[in-house]
């Protein structure tokens, strides 16, 4: 009987710990698929499939095929990988290969197509949309690019097309160029015999092929043209509204162009009227919410104007001023402050560099120092710091964390002075943390840290150096969750947790065009070119 009640207990165990363990890999595999890219828990997407497929005890030989990935990405159900033999995959959502090649892989940005480009021959390629299976939906072509709303321009035999993401051609093989001008009403810019025209989607001409050049432009009513390099605006049914007889046009909206004159830039109306004075120069304009921007400038200096309703917000009388989102940056006598769209000074013209964005906190420079201002100008931190750097996501400290779980997840500052950090809570003024070192980066797993003049990595949580401060230059860049040092002109990697992998030992490095516009990191020592991946995994090529 007590040999049956242990043998139940047991089993009972088994059972358990089978249970719990079984839910651990199914919430891993929740993650994976639920996030948008596959990151989480502060790591990249390959570290946590292969963190899944070992929680499940998978073959090795999955496991091992996953390690050697160089690159991967994820887009709903779909994977898209390239490994470190330069071979493309596609896998599904099981993990499971579709498709292997050694022919270069990219995607349409909908995901729901793949480019399958195929080198036939010394200079000579092919390009095919795919499905997700892997199988041909379209014809061969030289090139083929995704121009937006389905559409993908085609070229074959020094013409283009385009085609839709079915692969069915909608636009015949018959134009010089095409591009796209506006996705939402499909309409196209095409090229024929080196003039220039307007066509839809279903190849019907909007504005004939009379052009040597058409500007982009937000509407689809109007139409910045040019014949002889002479500039001017057209309408839909290819009335003249502003003579071609310009240095450039632009079309803001269907009732404000900009003209560009030769002696000097101004503001028309939909029948070409002048409504504003004549600037110097005019520069590009912004469209924020329910108006228009635009930068100008004349004899007495820079200014603002709303687009809305033609008013100088801004007047001309500054060194520099830059449309931001939500703010107008001024500059005058060397010193910078901010502007609001209505023209009223937020923060005066006294610090020492330009402000790119505005939130509830700002870092500012005085007096050689930095402090912390509020979105009206208020001082928060005094100007006694060498360096202050402001997050707005969430903490990486877990006992802060316990400590107040309502503490948001943004607003917080690393104040370094004397070659010592402060780290706060902007919202609270709660300290945080204290160092005998400068913290100078927090990343998603650990901070980049200077202590007596050499650079390192730092586990808050841990209380404890991940790399005590070795190298003698800052980090480099970050790419696909590796991280690229420097020290004594060498280069070597650190994993996205701040651990070193390879040694300070190369002697440059580079980037190799993969996967759509996504780049590939390269290590070079003695000419010699090496890929490496997020598992220290390296081969020579």
């Amino acid at each position: 009987m007590r040999y049956k009640t242990i043998k139940i207990f047991f089993l009972f165990f088994q059972l358990t710990f089978v249970n719990v363990y079984g839910q651990k890999c199914n919430q891993l595999l929740e993650l994976i698929h639920q996030s948008e890219n596959g990151n989480f828990s502060n790591a990249p997407l390959q570290f946590n499939i292969v963190k899944y497929l070992e929680c499940i005890e998978a073959p090795q030989k999955t496991i091992d095929f996953f390690k050697t990935i160089v690159f991967l990405v994820k887009h709903n159900d779909v994977y898209l990988a390239k490994n470190i033999e330069n071979h493309f995959f596609i896998i599904d959502k099981d993990f499971k290969v579709i498709k292997e090649t050694e022919n270069r892989i990219g995607f349409t940005p909908d995901f729901n197509q793949f480019i399958l480009d195929k080198t036939t021959g010394i200079f000579k390629r092919t390009e095919e949309l795919i499905d997700k299976k892997g199988n041909s939906i379209s014809e061969k072509y030289e090139d083929i690019t995704f121009l937006g709303n389905k559409h993908i321009e085609v070229y074959k035999d020094a013409k283009f097309g385009v085609i839709d993401s079915t692969g069915k051609v909608i636009i015949p093989l018959e134009y010089n160029k095409i591009q796209s001008y506006s996705s939402s009403k499909n309409l196209f810019i095409a090229q024929k015999n080196k003039l220039k025209g307007i066509i839809n989607s279903q190849n019907q001409t909007i504005l004939p092929f009379e052009y040597s050049d058409i500007e982009y432009s937000y509407s689809t009513n109007f139409f910045a043209v040019s014949k002889n390099e002479k500039f001017g605006i057209v309408n839909k049914k290819n009335q003249i509204i502003v003579p071609l007889q310009h240095r450039g046009t632009k079309v803001v909206n269907d009732s404000c162009f900009i003209i560009i004159g030769d002696y000097g830039s101004y503001i028309c109306d939909q029948t070409g009227k002048q409504i504003s004075k004549t600037y110097y120069h005019i520069n590009q304009f912004y469209n924020l919410g329910n108006d228009h921007y635009t930068e100008v400038e004349d004899f007495n200096g820079s200014g603002v104007i709303s687009l809305q309703n033609i008013k100088e917000i801004i007047p001309t009388e500054y060194d520099e001023v830059r449309v931001r989102e939500n703010f107008i940056s001024i500059k005058k006598n060397g010193l910078y402050g901010i502007a609001s769209f209505n023209g009223s000074i937020l923060f005066p013209i006294i610090f020492e560099e330009k402000f790119y964005e505005l939130n509830q906190f700002n870092k500012a420079r005085k007096n050689s120092k930095y402090g912390i201002i509020d979105n009206t100008g208020k001082t928060i931190s005094d100007f006694i710091y060498d360096e202050i750097f402001i997050y707005r996501d969430y903490i990486f400290f877990k006992k802060y964390n316990n400590l107040n779980s309502n503490v948001a997840e943004k607003d917080y500052a690393v104040l370094v002075k004397s070659g010592k950090s402060q780290i706060i809570d902007l919202k609270t003024n709660l300290i945080i943390a204290d160092y005998d070192f400068e913290v100078h980066s927090i990343n998603k797993n650990f901070f980049w840290v200077k202590k007596n003049g050499l650079w390192g990595t730092f586990n808050p949580n841990k209380n404890d150096f991940i790399v005590y401060p070795k190298y003698d230059s800052p980090m480099y860049k970050i790419n696909n969750g590796l991280i690229i040092i420097q020290h004594k002109e060498k280069y070597g990697l650190l994993d996205f947790r701040g651990e070193e992998i390879q040694p300070p030992k190369y002697d440059n490095f580079s980037y190799e065009s993969t996967i759509s516009s996504d780049t590939m990191l390269v290590l070079i020592n003695n000419e010699k070119q090496y890929y490496i991946n997020l598992f220290g995994i390296i081969r020579e090529f």
